[in-house]
């Protein structure tokens, strides 16, 4: 609030005495004689001085406290104009960094969010990819499954179909190689007689038992390994089933496939106990096939 400037002192104008107008002089007598008024006339002379002087001082008095008093309040305006102004000045100072301030905020506040927005965009597209390559590779990993699955079928299909080739390639093969050797006339099934050995037989038993054994999965690598020839003598029992393994011999030894002997001869012997009992064997033959001697391979 600007306080009003105080008023303004008005001083009077001591106005000094008009000087009383000269007198006209009279002729003077003719001869009568003047009386001497010299001293009383410097006394009211000096009296009159005295007296405007102390009005000169009267009024230059009063003028210096007028001008005092409009000094003292002209300075008391100033410093109020100058009080107001600085008020002003703060306040504007204040009202400018406020709004500074509340700018910096919004501008702070304005960042963060978008900072946050971006973070959640990023976010929101990272874990989209993610999902979308998750998806990608289940579907791959489903769609190699799922050839495995198909390559495995094809392939036990194929395995099964080929096993059953061969296994009816062998049955015509020992049907064909037994025919050779049946007799012409009447006899016991599969030629020969109950209770007797027939070589016809035996070999057409030799050739189902042979065809049952793989040891192919188990024959160790090396150097000259398919030098090496095991030979078994494979007792059965009349059921096909392993009474005993007999008179194992080994051939085809070398210093390079020295070592691989013992392992060789393992793998045969642990391939014919995993084949038995054995399929397709004619009991009333069993003279014939009761003791099978069979010579195997590294090939």
């Amino acid at each position: 609030t600007v306080t009003p400037p105080p008023e303004e002192v008005v001083v009077e104008e001591v106005m000094e005495p008009e000087a009383a107008p000269a007198p006209i002089p009279e002729p003077a007598p003719a001869v009568k004689p003047k009386p001497d008024t010299s001293a009383a006339d410097k006394a009211k002379a000096e009296k009159a001085a005295r007296d405007k002087a102390a009005a000169d001082k009267r009024a230059a008095d009063q003028a210096a406290r007028n001008k005092a008093a409009r000094d003292k309040a002209a300075r008391d305006k100033a410093a109020r104009e100058r009080a107001s102004n600085d008020k002003a000045a703060r306040d504007k100072a204040t009202k400018d960094k406020a709004a500074k301030d509340k700018a910096a905020r919004d501008r702070a506040a304005k960042d963060k969010a978008a900072k946050e927005r971006a973070a959640r965009d990023k976010a929101t597209r990272d874990k989209a990819a993610a999902d979308k390559a998750a998806r990608d590779k289940a579907a791959r990993d489903k769609a190699a499954r799922d050839k495995a699955a198909r390559d495995k079928a094809a392939r036990d299909k194929a395995a099964r179909e080929k096993a059953a080739r061969d296994q009816a390639a062998r049955e015509k093969a020992d049907r064909e190689r037994a025919s050779r050797f049946n007799p012409t006339g009447g006899g016991n099934k599969g030629g020969g007689n109950k209770g007797v050995a027939n070589a016809a037989d035996t070999k057409v038993a030799k050739a189902k038992i042979g065809g049952q054994i793989n040891v192919g999965s188990c024959i160790p690598s090396g150097v000259e390994v398919n030098k090496i020839v095991t030979t078994v003598t494979i007792n059965l029992n009349q059921n096909g089933s392993l009474a005993s393994l007999s008179n194992v011999t080994q051939s085809g030894k070398t210093a390079s496939n020295s070592p691989q002997m013992e392992p060789v001869k393992q793998c045969v012997l642990s391939s014919i106990r995993k084949a038995a009992p054995f399929r397709g064997l004619d009991p009333n033959t069993y003279e014939s096939w009761k003791a099978i001697r069979i010579s195997f391979g590294a090939k």
